[in-house]
């Protein structure tokens, strides 16, 4: 038996900082304890990122221009992800050569919910 996948289906996480959206086109945004990354130009939930264990709080794209790029896209710089969550981990997710985002740092160490932590959008 062969099987396809025709569809994905997430929900956004019904808070203020959770959504953000990148120079490269993705949005991404807290489903429950993921992070979904959306593609408008093709309608898709392009791929979700796991690795905390509550609800996702926030999400940032950071972009550093002048930095030798990692990707094979042409970019001049280096992307990544953070997401904070009730966990209390704020997570980095770094964009790798294959074009995917792929846990990069988890920063532990929190006494608390992690609700809007402020991260710099680029340097």
């Amino acid at each position: 038996m062969e099987c396809t996948h025709l569809f994905s289906s997430v929900g956004c996480n019904c808070l203020a900082n959770v959504v953000a959206w990148g120079n490269g086109g993705l949005v991404a945004f807290g489903a429950h304890h993921m992070v979904a990354l959306y593609d408008p130009a093709t309608s898709r939930v392009a791929a979700t990122l796991h690795a905390h264990k509550d609800r996702v709080n926030v999400v940032r794209f950071i972009e550093r221009t002048g930095v030798p790029s990692r990707s094979n896209d042409g970019s001049d710089g280096v992307e990544e992800i953070v997401s904070g969550s009730t966990d209390q981990q704020i997570i980095v997710w770094r964009k790798g050569k294959d074009g995917k985002f792929v846990l990069h740092e988890v920063l532990s160490g929190h006494t608390d919910s992690l609700p809007s932590p402020s991260v710099p959008t680029s340097h």
